[in-house]
């Protein structure tokens, strides 16, 4: 399923409708399941509670109130979590409000359980507690990357005023060792609270003039150097996807056969690499890869 079928399930089952000129959503029979597509989990999990009125013969009622308690929390928590986890300009921000918002539901269930879903505590802590080991576009150094972000705008001016603060730092990136901030702390804190001395070397890392800092907000856009950043920043990759696609492929090629010298290893790893990325768009899994379009693709690259 794409991105947009999960926001449709999502609008679904908050009991909002697909909005107008979109194509409407077909709820289909759940597929071929592997424990590492934790997408489809939370597709299906949608699926169950959408039509948990009807699964009263596969399923025990305690096993759909449960069901249905974990998409509540999907809904509300992960969908936009995960959705929007690509920016690294709105990454500070993000985490910021989901972990306020992880707190405040903590807090309230703790208060009064029966006005949320039976176990939904049992989602909310160990998220929180995940979350909390994950804090690092909230140290010093990468919070300024929201500085470049268009839904920190009312942010970005007492930004600005904690970051000329700390203007003089002398403190050098590579000697300074990023600190993330306490997760208990985190519940009445705005972004300008976690500025400091180290924030500067976010431009310094990133090849990035912050002198348009010095300048009112309202005139960044027309600056050169907010218009570098704010494109640079946009291509930062902020998800492991590359580290753990690396992985797989060191993993899969680590076998009794492997070249023992470290650079012809290198240079295989690059070769698959390469192959793989060629082959990708040639056919989807339900196609037939013919010889003559496999013929047709070029094998050199720099």
């Amino acid at each position: 399923m794409t991105t947009w079928s999960w926001q449709k399930l999502t609008l679904l089952f908050l009991g909002g409708t697909v909005p107008a000129g979109r194509r409407s959503i077909t709820i289909k029979a759940p597929g071929a399941f592997h424990h590492a597509r934790w997408i489809s989990k939370t597709l299906y999990t949608f699926k169950v509670a959408l039509f948990r009125c009807q699964l009263g013969d596969v399923y025990a009622p305690e096993e759909l109130e449960d069901i249905t308690s974990l998409a509540v929390f999907l809904a509300i928590f992960y969908t936009k979590a995960w959705l929007t986890c690509t920016s690294a300009a709105d990454a500070p921000s993000n985490d910021l409000a989901l972990m306020k918002n992880l707190l405040k539901a903590e807090a309230s269930i703790s208060k009064d359980p029966m006005k949320w879903p039976a176990k939904f505590l049992s989602f909310v802590v160990p998220a929180r507690q995940k979350l909390q080991n994950h804090l690092w576009y909230l140290s010093e150094r990468l919070v300024s990357l929201a500085l470049f972000s268009d839904r920190t705008s009312s942010d970005k001016q007492t930004m600005r005023k904690a970051m000329l603060r700390y203007h003089d730092a002398t403190d050098s990136p590579q000697t300074r060792k990023q600190e993330m901030p306490a997760s208990h702390q985190l519940g009445s804190k705005a972004l300008k609270d976690f500025i400091g001395h180290d924030s500067w070397s976010m431009f310094e890392l990133l090849g990035i003039d912050s002198s348009f800092v010095k300048l009112p907000v309202a005139q960044w856009t027309t600056s050169d150097n907010y218009r570098h950043g704010k494109k640079v920043v946009a291509n930062l990759p902020v998800v492991n996807d590359a580290a753990e696609r690396a992985l797989g492929l060191a993993t899969d090629l680590n076998t009794n056969k492997a070249p023992k010298s470290e650079e012809q290893l290198q240079a295989l790893y690059r070769v698959v690499k390469g192959v793989r990325e060629k082959l990708h768009g040639l056919a989807t899994s339900t196609e037939v890869v013919t010889k003559k379009s496999l013929a047709s693709i070029s094998y050199s690259w720099d």
